[in-house]
């Protein structure tokens, strides 16, 4: 069923930060048909909603969750962190079932859709209960087992979810490897994470090449310094890795990325804002990125 929204105001959020203004989108079912101006569109359609004081935005994307969490919600929040996390938090958790989990995780959905909310980034336990209550509430996720302590059987078990699930509900659900944090994780088992992580992983380059259009693309340091999207040079979605560079630099800090046979330093640390290398190194499946604050820049 083809939906028509009209609003005083449209923000596509596109290369041009475009603002609509009365605008107005058209979709049908998934699939996004329009966004522009609102006498731009002249197609009859099934159904058509006015919001004559409106704005409407992308759906947002909640960038660091625990959705279970929400059935935690008040438990003695007025605590110091570690008491409220090791004292409160953790004995509540360790008697949390699946179905406790997946109902969580239902409650927060229904929050950030209330919201404007549409994705999130999640790590806990029991993800394959957190899975299915995304596949069921129709949101997108990227999903991780939230490793603690060094354990082998978790991270193969983190390792068969991501396998299991990765581009599940169509293409909604993204699995990942989450380490829980550095108080918690080793520098040995981290390693060791990052190690499963990249015998695993896809790299840049072989991402890029699933595009037609730089299916030719050899060159790793080009894949890596150039802005180029896997999705290809006249789509809207992604703009390659420069931007993302660029950004860090401003925050003057300095960034190493490793992928397939390259390495980039950059170093937005100097008063001419950045400076940046790119080295030929071993090849690696999948890729590394770090980024060093410096702090008295702040």
């Amino acid at each position: 069923m083809t939906t028509k929204f009209r609003a005083a105001h449209v923000v596509a959020m596109d290369d041009a930060m475009s603002v609509y203004s009365p605008g107005a989108v058209v979709f049908d079912g998934p699939q996004l048909l329009y966004v522009g101006s609102a006498d731009g569109h002249h197609d009859p359609v099934d159904k058509e909603i006015e919001v004559p004081e409106g704005i409407i935005i992308p759906g947002l994307l909640n960038g660091h969750n625990h959705a279970a969490m929400s059935l935690m919600r008040g438990l003695t929040d007025d605590s110091p962190f570690f008491e409220w996390l090791t004292q409160h938090i953790w004995p509540v958790e360790s008697r949390l079932t699946a179905e406790d989990i997946k109902i969580g995780v239902m409650l927060a959905q229904a929050e950030m859709l209330h919201s404007g909310t549409v994705g999130f980034a999640d790590m806990y336990f029991e993800v394959d209960a957190c899975a299915e209550a995304v596949e069921q509430a129709g949101m997108r996720a990227w999903i991780s087992r939230g490793l603690d302590q060094p354990s082998a059987e978790k991270l193969q078990a983190s390792l068969e979810f991501c396998r299991h699930w990765s581009g599940k509900a169509g293409g909604r659900i993204q699995t990942m490897l989450g380490p829980h944090a550095p108080y918690t994780c080793p520098p040995d088992y981290l390693a060791e994470i990052a190690a499963a992580a990249a015998d695993r992983g896809i790299g840049i380059l072989r991402s890029l090449c699933r595009c037609a259009a730089y299916a030719a693309l050899l060159d790793e340091g080009k894949a890596l310094t150039d802005g180029v999207s896997r999705h290809g040079p006249d789509s809207n979605h992604g703009h390659g890795f420069r931007p993302i560079f660029t950004s860090l630099m401003n925050l003057h800090g300095e960034l190493r990325f490793r992928s397939g046979d390259h390495a980039i330093v950059m170093d937005g640390a100097s008063p001419a804002l950045a400076t940046s290398r790119i080295t030929q190194k071993a090849p690696i499946d999948g890729f590394f990125a770090s980024v060093r604050w410096h702090a008295a820049l702040r």
